[in-house]
């Protein structure tokens, strides 16, 4: 895949620490410090721009300190006017649907959609596939896809961060990264699940300065902000490079903690557990409730001596969604309000760039449509070990083609020969009018 400019915050990148784990069961992997000379040299291509600062200052103050161990860290604190926005909109998006005229919800809904339904600045494809019309029709292994302009994304973010580490201005992980791709039109929606361990280009900082990109786990990205909206921002950018520059303008992200209040506010989360989860009743092949803690220790706990396991936490975490999905979705047929209750419950705990107009919109469109069939797909790759960690080699050819079921529509095979035969005049005639022009120049 081609690169583009990046639109990465331009803050300091808090320094990853060692740090022991006290208990596998609910922390993800030890985050391993790298060294000055490690950062500084980071790949910075000409392909990517020093982004543009966009956070308040007032917000943040920033202390440079040295630890026992000579590594420099920045120490991010959060004064009173905290970055962290609490998503309490729907309940007003409730209040505002009754309460209010019909022109006024007509236009937040006008606005969200407007919002949401933006249009892709630069369509990626594979080096396999044939594009016409920047992108918006591809021929790929024998078919013709055409960009469907009906999907919206959400960049779904569940991060894992200690006490400690929240205290010391630590950014933590992104444990499981999703986007949620939904066709307005259809219902459809599917759920697009990117291994934590993918390789991918992260931007990297030292000392407060943009250093460029670096090939690492997409987990780490989460890291590179000096608060979780930029974090989540990042976070954000990456998945939609991952998928080829599908536009994904929107993030909600939530702190691990409020699984347990998620599972809680449903009345438990049922599942048969795929795993056996150490320290809990929580056994493999036996249904289970999950509430609380047991929510929390089931998407989170790994085997930290099996290279593999990121990848069995991620079949967990897939289903767990799932079934939470299911489960939220038929209690809000019977009891509305429950959307209510399940966003207060995460207030605490979520940092979304979603406004009330966006909430609104996606509120219509599931009460006119609903959610017709929801698709959970993982992307393929291979995992590789390495000293200390292991990496997820994405399998391009798989993700293209995820892309294409997910945010195109498949043509018949006669309209498929007709956009084939336009696109070829197309083209024709764009190099005619190029040859002329050369023309008239040499003259």
């Amino acid at each position: 895949m081609s690169k583009r400019p990046s639109d990465y915050p331009n803050q300091p990148r808090p320094t990853q620490r060692d740090s022991k784990q006290s208990s596998p069961a609910i922390y993800g992997m030890p985050q391993q410090s790298r060294s000055a000379a490690n950062r500084s040299q980071a790949t910075s291509s000409s392909s990517y721009h020093q982004p543009k600062h966009r956070s308040s200052s007032s917000e943040l103050s920033r202390e440079y300190v040295k630890t026992k161990d000579g590594t420099t860290i920045v120490r991010v604190k959060k004064r009173k006017n905290k970055a962290r926005r609490r998503i309490i909109i729907v309940a007003v998006v409730v209040l505002a649907i009754v309460g209010i005229g019909a022109g006024t919800v007509f236009g937040l809904t006008s606005m969200g959609k407007a919002n949401l339904h933006q249009a892709p600045e630069e369509i990626e494809v594979n080096e396999e596939a044939v594009s016409f019309n920047d992108g918006r029709t591809v021929e790929y292994n024998g078919h013709t896809y055409a960009y469907n302009e009906n999907v919206v994304s959400i960049c779904l973010i569940g991060y894992d961060r200690t006490g400690n580490q929240e205290e010391e201005g630590i950014r933590g992980q992104s444990d499981a990264i999703m986007v949620a791709a939904l066709d307005t039109e259809t219902g459809k929606a599917s759920v697009i699940a990117i291994p934590r361990n993918s390789l991918v280009d992260v931007p990297e900082y030292y000392n407060g300065q943009y250093l460029g990109t670096q090939k690492d786990q997409i987990c780490l990205a989460f890291a590179s902000g000096a608060n979780d909206a930029e974090s989540s921002e990042i976070v954000t950018t990456v998945a939609s490079r991952v998928l080829y520059n599908m536009p994904i303008n929107y993030y909600y992200a939530i702190d691990r903690q409020a699984l347990g209040m998620l599972a809680d506010a449903i009345g438990g989360v049922s599942l048969t557990a795929l795993q056996t989860i150490p320290g809990t009743n929580i056994y493999e092949g036996e249904d289970v409730i999950l509430l609380g803690n047991n929510a929390i220790k089931y998407v989170q706990w790994r085997d930290t001596t099996n290279y593999l396991s990121p990848l069995d936490r991620q079949e967990r975490q897939i289903q767990f969604v799932k079934a939470l999905a299911s489960q939220a979705l038929s209690a809000l047929k019977s009891n509305p309000s429950i959307i209510v209750d399940l966003f207060n419950a995460m207030s605490s705990y979520a940092t979304t760039n979603l406004g009330v107009s966006e909430v609104s919109y996606l509120a219509s469109v599931l009460a006119s449509h609903g959610i017709s069939d929801l698709n959970m797909i993982k992307l393929e790759g291979t995992m590789e070990p390495r000293e200390y960690s292991s990496e997820f080699i994405l399998d391009q050819s798989s993700v293209y083609q995820t892309v294409l079921d997910v945010y195109y529509t498949q043509l018949p095979d006669s309209e498929s020969t007709a956009a084939g035969d336009a696109n070829a005049a197309e083209n024709t005639a764009s190099e005619a009018s190029g040859a002329a022009s050369e023309g008239n120049n040499v003259e």
